[in-house]
């Protein structure tokens, strides 16, 4: 499978967000954290400090996904000459190769850790926080796709 495309700022935010999510294991810790400040108001009376923690962490954590990523992300896509140019992209049963005018990653599947797919775009990661940015609209087959990484990488990660 063979694609080409240049990156879009909405993109670049989408992609950053993605990253940026709280995964299931964070958001189940929140959770019980909740609870138990909930529980321990309720059996010897925290007086409303349940209220201010939790309405502080909920405030911060939307300030994060909301404001600072896309801020960073539309900061990076004006600055870095990477989004500059189009990108290509060759899918095989080896791996991936991505392609631009001055760079190439030639991917084998091994190189690769993980992969997170939504709001339109497919993020491949080579490290815990290095990712490669694939935009569903690109691709020929998005579902092709989706099946052939999940066969190599297994499935997707929250």
């Amino acid at each position: 499978m063979r694609a080409n495309y240049k990156l879009t700022q909405g993109e670049v935010v989408k992609a950053m967000q993605l990253n940026s999510q709280f995964s299931k294991t964070i958001l189940v810790i929140f959770v019980a954290v909740a609870l138990a400040l909930l529980f321990l108001e309720w059996t010897i009376g925290f007086a409303g400090l349940i209220y201010y923690v939790l309405g502080g962490a909920i405030i911060g954590a939307c300030t994060v996904l909301y404001l600072m990523v896309p801020w960073s992300a539309k900061k990076q896509y004006l600055n870095d000459p990477y989004y500059a140019h189009e990108i290509s992209l060759n899918l095989s049963e080896s791996g991936l190769e991505l392609k631009s005018h001055d760079w190439e990653a030639p991917l084998k599947w091994s190189d690769l850790q993980q992969w997170k797919h939504g709001k339109g775009m497919y993020l491949l990661y080579i490290d815990s926080n290095v990712f490669y940015m694939v935009p569903e609209r690109a691709l020929p087959d998005s579902e092709l796709f989706a099946a052939q990484i999940t066969t190599h990488l297994g499935p997707k990660f929250a």
